[in-house]
């Protein structure tokens, strides 16, 4: 029930675009969400340092589990990633 309640947090402060990407997992812990989506944890910590490692099923498993719209993900990743304006 808690990590509901975070999961909502999280995708309120996407959705008002107040949030980067890493600050997610000041929110909730990263070994969570990568439990939560199905991913080894030593992988997806090592992705969270890589960023372009990141697979697009792995970006719409994430905005999945956190209920937002797959495009608001990519979004969060691409700035994250300082790319955002490369296509």
């Amino acid at each position: 029930m808690k990590t509901e309640a975070l999961y909502a947090q999280i995708k309120a402060l996407i959705l008002s675009d107040r949030i980067r990407f890493p600050d997610i997992f000041e929110i909730i812990p990263a070994k969570t969400v990568s439990e939560d989506c199905g991913f080894d944890w030593v992988i997806f910590k090592h992705k969270l340092d890589n960023l372009h490692l990141f697979t697009l099923n792995e970006m719409m498993a994430i905005a999945n589990t956190i209920k937002i719209p797959f495009r608001y993900m990519l979004q969060l990743v691409r700035k994250a990633r300082g790319d955002e304006g490369n296509i």
